[in-house]
């Protein structure tokens, strides 16, 4: 059964904080978004600014949830989902953009926790039975702007492991920079 680590370091930058061991596997660097197309703030605009090319296609994706001709968004097919991308500068890294949350602002709660577990569920029953990844969250992913309960996504997250991926090494990445 791996190991749940908790690092300091930077998501993006899994230099800094994966083992040598770690940094031969197919790495996954998971983090809630809107589906809005907008990633502005937190861990999403550095994921942005790190990986432009997995923005673009974020962007792409939630246009696609937009009916042009009533302007209607129908994000039912979208929330609660798992984007999972291959960054253009590395094949072995991914992006796995999940949609917990609907709206952005710190007015209140944007973190559905039905919406997150079924988006974390997703990726995990994704990764179920693959060998040679290893998995990134954001230390209280959905919790700093999206306004979660880090003990409610942190049960999240170990349960779905555990349940999922006991043998992937996932590390749990507090922000230092």
């Amino acid at each position: 059964m791996a190991v749940i680590q908790n690092v300091k370091g930077d998501l993006t930058k899994p230099l800094e904080y994966l083992s040598e061991e770690h940094l031969q596997h197919n790495i996954v660097l998971a983090h809630q978004t809107n589906a809005l197309g907008i990633m502005g703030g937190g861990v999403a605009l550095s994921i942005r600014k790190q990986f432009p090319d997995v923005y673009e296609k974020y962007v792409e994706y939630c246009k696609t949830i937009v009916n042009k001709e009533t302007n209607n968004q129908k994000f039912g097919r979208v929330l609660g989902s798992a984007q999972i991308l291959v960054t253009d500068s590395n094949p072995n890294l991914y992006i796995a953009n999940l949609f917990g949350q609907l709206d952005i602002g710190t007015h209140k709660r944007q973190t559905n926790y039905e919406w997150l577990y079924q988006a974390l569920t997703e990726l995990f029953f994704m990764l179920q039975g693959k060998e040679n990844f290893v998995i990134a969250f954001p230390y209280k992913l959905g919790c700093g702007l999206g306004g979660g309960n880090w003990e409610v996504v942190e049960a999240m997250l170990k349960a779905l492991h555990f349940q999922y991926t006991p043998e992937t090494p996932m590390y749990i990445v507090e922000f230092s920079g």
